[in-house]
């Protein structure tokens, strides 16, 4: 029995070996791959709040230009 256990404890040990090679591997791959993700994230996310922000300040201004307007018109004589 004791042989057994042994054959046991030492395939068991390789086994975890391998696994905690490959899973080393995967993580690597993984946080690879996630970094280029949220690279292009940004980058997309950049260019939105740019556009919108670009959006933004053409409606503020197209919003200020036409209240100035209605304050001349409305404002008493």
């Amino acid at each position: 029995m004791t042989l057994v256990i042994e054959v046991y404890n030492t395939a068991m040990t390789h086994v975890i070996e391998v696994y905690n090679t490959t899973m080393t591997q995967v993580i690597k791959v993984y946080n690879t791959a996630m970094t280029q993700v949220i690279k292009v994230s940004n980058t997309a996310m950049t260019q939105v709040i740019e556009v919108y922000n670009t959006v933004m300040t053409q409606v503020i201004e197209v919003y200020n230009t036409a209240m100035t307007q209605v304050i001349k018109v409305c404002r008493p004589q």
